[in-house]
């Protein structure tokens, strides 16, 4: 366990939030060394666990992992290297008290203007004995206040007689790094078109100048807003799938306030450049459909990561590192559907120590795996099976050493089959036949891959003796 792991307890986490108790619903809040989410969890089971405002960076991956299960976002995993662009009102933070001060002036440096809270180990402020400790020392006098806390963990769930500081800091933004304020021009009204004005000479001239410099104006900010729509849909093309729309992803996460709106771009538009840059790398080679939802939970968390190279380079290690498991999987996912649509799909074994000893017959009988063909001349696949149809080849190709991408795909040859044809045609792994009712026939062609996957899936589910 991370020595310096100490998660905060709730009377604690109590007396950091009550300042902010009220901005709690809207501000944009981090935890930078969340942990297991003691602190997240706290604020937002007092807000009927809405979590949409809740940011969070963790080190350890286990740790991630559990923050990522309770729909946190998770955007980093070094708060120390942490450099996104998220906006942010509060920082509510227990760093290791180690280093608590470089993780405090990490936090004083990415917040644009708002408020921390930070729990320390005394000693840091007590004994400002290097450099780092001697500017939060000042930035502290300048900008916050200290609390006493005692040895608030001497009755934690992990506990520590380490004597704590509760460090308050409010930054105010000098130079802001993001100005999406409109309040318009302060000398300019809009055109008055009351009875007096209409009426008075003098005020007639002024209301026809009024108007004439708002018609200008519109003018100018059309031509603005007409580059800025070209500006920002040319560079994230590149980043988006073209059914993504960036316009409407920037009109859909609009808000009054403009910190909200900008994290909740942000966050959207991440997702699904995340999405379209694994399916540009062609990761989904080695997903299949057994796996398919929990990569879509995966992309979702991802989503609120930064995009950096190293960031993509360990989600790739990550899928390709899996891939073993992941095949091993889909092989047992496959094996599963073959042999549970038609008892003639499995044959018994005997000598296993198992009740389900059977493995899949050399021909395999797939109902409902063709399409209507009511209104067709050739037969297709069910749509609903399509999945399916590409986790039987993505399996067979890996048992086989082929590449998925570069196979005949077995539902473009059903496509070239007439309907009445009940003649054996040939894939790259089986002897298809299909019939009019819908049902496909499937025979291993080669004897060896048929015992390999039946081998590789009763290993997966544990059948085989040792």
């Amino acid at each position: 366990m991370n020595p310096d792991y100490y998660p905060t307890p709730d009377f604690l986490i109590s007396r950091m939030i009550s300042p902010y108790y009220n901005r709690l619903s809207k501000a944009q809040i981090l935890d930078p060394q969340a942990g297991g989410g003691a602190i997240l969890d706290y604020i937002s089971r007092g807000r009927s666990g809405q979590k949409n405002n809740l940011y969070a960076i963790e080190k350890d991956p286990e740790l991630t992992y559990t923050l990522q299960g309770k729909d946190y976002k998770v955007i980093h995993n070094d708060f120390l290297t942490y450099s996104g662009d998220y906006l942010f009102d509060l920082i509510l933070m227990n760093p290791p008290f180690s280093n608590g001060d470089e993780h405090l002036l990490k936090a004083w440096d990415i917040l644009i203007e708002g408020d921390i809270t930070c729990l320390l180990n005394r000693e840091t402020l007590r004994n400002p004995c290097t450099a780092k400790r001697q500017q939060l020392a000042r930035i502290v006098e300048d900008h916050g206040t200290v609390e006493e806390v005692g040895q608030a963990f001497s009755q934690a769930a992990r506990r520590t007689l380490v004597d704590v500081v509760m460090v308050r800091l409010h930054k105010e933004d000098s130079s802001p790094r993001f100005d999406f304020s409109f309040d318009g021009a302060t000398d300019e009204q809009h055109a008055d078109f009351s009875e007096e004005t209409v009426t008075s000479e003098l005020a007639m001239s002024d209301l026809t100048g009024a108007m004439l410099r708002q018609y200008e104006k519109v003018k100018t900010a059309y031509v603005n807003y007409v580059k800025a729509r070209k500006e920002i849909e040319f560079y994230s093309g590149g980043l988006l799938n073209p059914h993504v729309g960036i316009i409407k992803l920037v009109e859909e996460t609009l808000d009054p306030n403009p910190k909200i709106a900008y994290n909740q771009f942000l966050t959207r538009f991440k997702a699904d450049a995340w999405s379209n840059i694994l399916g540009k790398l062609n990761m989904s080679k080695y997903l299949t459909n057994g796996v398919m939802t929990d990569f879509e939970k995966y992309k979702k968390a991802q989503g609120a990561m930064d995009l950096t190279r190293e960031n993509l380079i360990q989600v790739i290690f990550q899928i390709l590192s899996n891939r073993e498991g992941i095949m091993q999987r889909a092989i047992v996912d496959v094996f599963d559907k073959f042999t549970q649509y038609h008892k003639e799909n499995r044959c018994h074994v005997e000598g296993w120590k198992t009740n389900e000893a059977w493995k899949v017959n050399k021909k395999v009988i797939l109902p409902g795996y063709l399409g209507d063909i009511r209104w067709s001349t050739y037969y297709s696949t069910n749509y609903h099976r399509y999945r399916e149809f590409a986790d039987i080849e993505k399996v067979m190709c890996y048992l086989t050493g082929l590449d998925y991408d570069k196979i005949g795909s077995l539902e473009r040859l059903i496509g070239k089959v007439k309907i009445g044809d009940t003649d054996e045609h040939d894939s790259q792994f089986f002897l298809f036949r299909c019939f009019k009712k819908g049902t496909l026939h499937l025979r291993f062609k080669d004897e060896r891959l048929w015992s390999t996957f039946n081998i590789k899936a009763c290993q997966g589910k544990n059948w085989l003796p040792s």
